[in-house]
């Protein structure tokens, strides 16, 4: 039997617009249900530029370095938000007496109050020719104090390539741990991981010991053991590393431990987990994540990590290429019932994140809070500045387009300390800017990784009739809808100010994005308005998922659980089983059946796209959840394809107990 449509109203969280003399609170401002404000105090990925990123908690500030190829440089602040707009100081050059070339990895480590950078460069101008070197500060502050050369650091008994040198004090102890090869002949792979007693912060002592060789599936890709970083905790010694190349998708973070009293230097001490522990997550768009370090939370609670990761499905091991990027990004590990570390699962840029425990609040301004805005040219008031193709790659064009409430429509406003404000993308996190920094009128505006550069900084102007113009601060020019068009793909440009209309902006903070609570669906097509259907309520393992007419029967029920990862299990009523990708196929039109299985396979995320609708995308490749060939026939196929945000790609999840109610509100 076919049951006759209803009319479901939903009411969504509702934008918010604050006049220019709305007070700022001290920290970011969300909006709840009531319409209250309520403060929170998060940061935003990527939080800066540089890949391998090292970070250091002592006295209040962080200290933030990592490749920048040519130099050493450094950025402080005092939360992780603002490091991405804190300037970077150059500390060391080759002008200073050190090698040439291809500066990787720099790590600081502070040792008996002294300050130590750890990094590999080169003398010869050819990656052969890697080799590990330490600068020293006696400064108690490293971003002010000088930075002395002295020298390479090395095996006096292996003297051969090495690079990545992380240092750690076990029992009054010193060690080095770092990627080398095992012979001269074997060029720079297979890289393996060795460790040294150290005779001082600057010298090592003779006799190398190998502690890891890439054999594992994640380690494989490349042949790759690099990156080493130490962490104890609870009476044992993590040591944890990158497998597999950096340049490939794969790159991933894997595990070694010992007990806190055992010998470092004797194999046997350590244990190897044959598996990654953190790796990448195509469904949120994160690629090759690896290369990492570990830091406190001011308060000293809590233990965080940094590390890089790309956008980029093919994997990424470059900073210049205009494409993509790695990008440095920070997440909190907790610990197991046995004292181990749980990294989780990476998270996706462009999300506010908690911030760590014990930061101080974040700049402010009166003019308007922090917060999540849409942002409307007053010369086409039903479209919003867009990221185009809601692109997370360096570079991308910024345009209006109709407004559709997507991320790549949603701007991140945050104040800075010096008066400004950092603008940022939802879709990728990357920071509003000057493209190339060029400052004349009919300059390009496009998206790049932040860099503290004031040609990413904004001021805010309010008008009097309640809109904003938006001001580069290196250019002393306002943002402008070229031509003054209203149409779809009317390219953002600076321009002097002449008061026209497409330099001025409505700016309206949104209210938190809907999501799914867990709870019992129907789940309907936008395409057709046809039910996700489980084929002739088939309780077989491997049963097919199609659509077919709206039956309100329990084959078109699917209970919706969220996992402990962030993503979600769509089970059908009748039989338990969830949704899964056939195979577990990374190929386009893979198919959707039922499974019994609990693995990646069968978890997906589910993305607001606009209104009631929503994209259901797969964990493990990326690709979204649609009716096959976009039909509207009943018994049309459900498979996986690229995003491309079609109808047939946007799904309404009806709950079970509002049938024939008549409004609905999803929380």
């Amino acid at each position: 039997m076919i049951k006759n449509k209803l009319t479901y109203i939903f009411f969504w969280l509702t934008l918010f617009v604050f006049s220019s003399h709305c007070m700022a609170n001290s920290q970011d401002s969300t909006i709840q249900e009531d319409g209250l404000i309520t403060t929170e105090h998060t940061f935003v990925s990527p939080i800066g530029e540089l890949a391998d990123p090292n970070i250091v908690y002592d006295n209040g500030w962080y200290y933030f370095i990592g490749t920048a190829y040519n130099s050493i440089s450094m950025r402080r602040a005092k939360t992780l938000e603002e490091l991405k707009t804190s300037p970077l100081k150059l500390v060391y050059t080759p002008q200073k007496g050190g090698p040439c070339c291809d500066f990787w990895a720099p790590e600081m480590h502070r040792i008996n109050n002294t300050w130590y950078i750890y990094y590999t460069a080169n003398t010869i101008g050819s990656i052969a020719g890697q080799r590990m070197w330490v600068l020293e500060n006696t400064s108690d502050d490293p971003y002010n104090g000088e930075w002395l050369n002295r020298g390479r650091i090395y095996d006096p008994s292996n003297d051969i390539w090495a690079i990545d040198p992380t240092v750690f004090e076990l029992r009054d102890e010193l060690y080095m741990v770092y990627s080398a090869v095992a012979d001269p002949r074997d060029g720079d792979k297979p890289q393996r991981l060795y460790i040294n007693r150290m005779q001082s912060p600057l010298s090592l002592s003779p006799g190398r010991v190998l502690l890891s060789s890439p054999e594992f599936a994640f380690e494989t890709d490349g042949y790759v053991n690099e990156g080493p970083a130490v962490l104890r905790r609870n009476g044992k010694t993590f040591l944890t590393y990158s497998g597999s190349g950096c340049w490939t998708p794969n790159y991933a973070i894997g595990m070694l431990w010992m007990n806190d009293s055992d010998d470092p230097m004797d194999l046997s001490s350590w244990t190897k987990l044959t598996e990654a522990q953190f790796s990448k997550n195509p469904g949120k768009g994160v690629y090759g994540t690896g290369h990492h370090s570990f830091f406190n939370s001011p308060d000293g609670t809590e233990t965080w990590m940094a590390y890089h990761a790309t956008a980029r499905a093919s994997g990424y091991c470059g900073v210049t290429e205009r494409e993509s990027s790695r990008t440095a990004r920070a997440q909190k590990i907790e610990f197991d019932e046995n004292g181990f570390p749980d990294f989780g699962v990476p998270e996706g840029t462009g999300v506010k994140i908690q911030a760590p425990s014990g930061e101080p609040a974040l700049p402010t301004s009166q003019l308007l809070v922090n917060g999540i805005y849409k942002i409307t040219p007053l010369n086409a008031t039903y479209k919003s500045l867009d990221v185009e193709n809601c692109s997370p790659y360096l570079g991308t064009n910024v345009r209006q387009w109709e407004t559709n409430n997507s991320d790549c429509q949603k701007w991140i406003v945050q104040a800075t300390d010096d008066g400004h404000f950092w603008i940022g993308a939802v879709a990728g996190g990357l920071a509003l800017q000057l493209e190339n920094c060029l400052t004349t009128n009919g300059s390009n505006v496009n998206m790049g990784i932040s860099n503290g550069s004031i040609c990413q900084k904004w001021d805010i102007i309010a008008n009097d009739d309640g809109t904003y113009s938006i001001a580069n601060v290196a250019a002393n020019k306002l943002l402008d809808i070229q031509f003054g068009g209203n149409n779809n793909g009317a390219n953002l440009q600076i321009y002097q100010a002449n008061g026209n209309q497409q330099q001025r902006f409505f700016l309206d903070l949104l209210a938190p994005e809907p999501s799914i609570a867990a709870g019992s669906y129907e789940i309907i097509s936008k395409k057709s308005s046809k039910a996700m259907d489980l084929a002739n309520c088939n309780k077989d393992e491997g049963g097919n998922v199609q659509q077919f007419d709206l039956l309100n029967d329990d084959c078109q029920k699917w209970q919706v659980e969220p996992t402990e990862d962030g993503y979600y299990r769509i089970m059908a009523k009748t039989t338990g089983k969830a949704l899964s990708v056939a195979n577990c196929s990374v190929n386009l039109g893979a198919n959707i059946q039922q499974s019994s299985a609990n693995t990646d396979c069968e978890k997906f995320s589910i993305k607001h796209i606009s209104a009631e609708w929503f994209a259901i995308i797969s964990k493990i490749n990326g690709l979204v959840v649609e009716v096959a060939g976009c039909s509207t026939r009943s018994g049309a196929n459900i498979a996986l394809w690229a995003n491309w945000k079609g109808a047939c790609q946007q799904w309404k999840f009806i709950p079970e107990q509002s049938r024939n109610v008549d409004v609905l509100v999803v929380e």
